[in-house]
């Protein structure tokens, strides 16, 4: 018999121990399928495993974020500058595009803000100041907090990529991997 409780701790904690009794494990994924989600096996923190909530193989990862792509609509939250801040985020986190994008390095949040700050400098509003595009920035690292896409803040304003990530299909990551020069980051020798 399915769990909402279970379902609604995991959502609140992100990350759960995968449990020892099958039956268990079970009844937690029976509760994430009537839920309309899936289990998924992510790497924890020190190396252990742990379950996270994914959604179904088909449905779009930054649905969470209120972006679905129809009708060219989106739903509050979802902004350009919170994928910008994203796509900031993984550029500084992701040591090369050939190791895996998980679990990446933590980064002072000064980096990414560095980074995002040469990367929109040529182009951005005359009438918009850093420290309002900081702002900006600061208001999208913590909706990506809360939504998974990073880890929750630890001491001293670090960014580190987060649970979330792990139920991109592969595509998704491959995508990024050619894109991979694209993305901001701070050059070579700047930290």
């Amino acid at each position: 018999m399915p769990d909402p409780l279970s379902l609604a701790r995991m959502r609140a904690l992100r990350l759960v121990k995968i449990p020892w009794d099958e039956e268990e494990l079970a009844q937690l994924q029976e509760t994430a399928v009537v839920a309309g989600r899936r289990l998924i096996d992510v790497e924890g923190d020190y190396g252990g495993h742990a379950l996270m909530l994914g959604w179904p193989v088909g449905i779009d990862p930054m649905a969470v974020l209120g972006t679905d792509g129809r009708d060219g609509e989106d739903l509050p939250g979802a902004t350009p500058t919170t994928c910008l801040v994203l796509a900031g985020c993984i550029g500084c986190c992701w040591p090369a595009p050939e190791t895996p994008l998980l679990p990446g390095i933590t980064v002072p949040e000064s980096h990414v803000l560095d980074a995002l700050a040469s990367f929109t400098r040529p182009g951005r509003p005359a009438g918009e100041s850093f420290r309002t595009r900081q702002a900006h920035w600061k208001s999208a690292i913590r909706r990506l907090r809360a939504c998974g896409f990073l880890m929750p803040g630890e001491g001293g304003s670090q960014i580190r990529l987060g649970p979330a990530l792990a139920g991109w299909v592969d595509a998704d990551v491959r995508h990024l991997r050619d894109r991979y020069a694209d993305l901001p980051r701070l050059a070579e020798g700047s930290a």
